[in-house]
């Protein structure tokens, strides 16, 4: 421990006691590192491994539990299981995650019972005086669950903001050339995967005209694009949200068609002033506005490994089901693929990426020098 801070005398932690002095000072030479000690020889482990999810132990998290898992068990464990999180930040004014619940609640109230034929049919005023009307309820009922109401000019400019976004986001939904209803909107649901009892939340769900689903989850923070999907074909599904309603949710039963054929596709519905899109894979390639098919996304899902919808489905849910395992055995290294990963995590401090990146460069030099040794030796 540091024994003085300019003129103070430091003491040390109680967490030392009983351990030897660890001066180490032989004849006034100070020790070189590899004879530092204290308290006798250095000792290391692994660490891991947590302990297995006890009998009726719980774990809640949903599917950010096992994204979180999937790029770095550590942070599950933490997060999740130890319920270790970053203190908020405080904003002026509503902060991102309010705006979203907010815009969720009018695109709720907007579509309750209706179809893509009702928007189509809608006169510009008429979908004027759907989208205010749908926007002032959702802002009443915000400003009713508040200890302080908002100002009424903050209101106002949220107002102003609410509409222009989904005036935009409404016409891009316009243009899509399958008919479609929507049948539920923001629907709960629990689902259990390898002893794992997960609960989703499903921003919405659209009936096609030949009975088939496609699962919607709206995305109004962060960056939402096709690089996105990249880890859907990998063994860690670094974005499993939407693959997990897909191969775990349960749809409706039709004649002659299985549950994964019951779902036409998934997609996230990127909803920001400008950049409006739908973004994900589906079944067919004319489905949704610049959404692919999986026949013509074949950079991402090989044919080889992706012959036919129902194998990306299956592969889905084998490759979650894995993640899960980690977790009621109690994996939890910290180990991940690429730390810009890690950007949204809440518990990085406890990860200790300075050790993790010395780690790998010593890793990397070792193998270097392995690699150069090989080389002369083969001169």
């Amino acid at each position: 421990w540091a024994r003085g801070e300019a003129d103070r005398v430091l003491r040390p932690s109680p967490l030392l006691g009983g351990m030897a002095d660890g001066n180490g000072m032989a004849d006034g030479v100070p020790p070189s590192p590899a004879d530092h000690r204290i308290g006798g020889a250095l000792e290391s482990f692994e660490d891991g491994q947590a302990p297995p999810l006890a009998a009726g132990e719980t774990i809640r998290g949903g599917a950010k539990l096992l994204q979180a898992q999937a790029i770095c068990p550590a942070w599950a464990f933490y997060r999740y299981r130890l319920g270790a999180k970053a203190l908020e930040t405080p904003v002026d004014g509503l902060d991102a995650r309010a705006r979203g619940n907010l815009l969720h609640a009018v695109l709720e109230r907007f579509w309750q019972g209706r179809a893509g034929s009702d928007l189509l049919a809608m006169s510009g005023s008429e979908r004027d005086t759907s989208v205010s009307l749908a926007v002032d309820a959702a802002l009443a009922e915000f400003n009713a669950t508040l200890e302080e109401p908002l100002a009424p000019r903050l209101i106002a400019l949220e107002r102003e903001r609410l509409i222009r976004l989904v005036h935009e986001w409404l016409a891009l939904e316009a243009t899509r050339s399958a008919a479609f209803r929507v049948v539920a909107q923001e629907r709960e649901a629990q689902v259990d995967i390898e002893g794992i009892a997960v609960r989703l939340r499903v921003d919405r769900i659209d009936e096609l005209d030949d009975g088939r689903r496609v699962i919607i989850d709206y995305k109004t923070g962060g960056q939402v694009s096709p690089a996105s999907l990249a880890t859907w074909a990998t063994e860690r599904i670094e974005e499993p949200q939407l693959p997990i309603y897909a191969a775990f949710l349960p749809t409706p039963a039709y004649e002659g068609v299985t549950a994964a054929e019951g779902i036409a596709g998934v997609v996230f519905a990127r909803v920001r002033l400008d950049e409006c899109a739908f973004v994900g894979i589906a079944a067919d390639g004319d489905l949704l506005p610049k959404v692919s098919g999986l026949a013509e996304a074949r950079k991402l899902f090989p044919e080889a490994q992706f012959p036919d919808w129902e194998s990306l489905i299956g592969h889905w849910r084998t490759r979650i089901a894995a993640i899960a395992r980690e977790i009621r055995e109690g994996y939890a290294a910290v180990t991940f693929a690429d730390e810009k990963a890690l950007a949204y995590c809440e518990v990085k401090p406890l990860l200790r990426l300075p050790e993790v990146r010395a780690q790998r460069e010593q890793s990397e030099q070792s193998e270097q020098s392995a690699h150069t040794q090989a080389a002369e030796g083969e001169a």
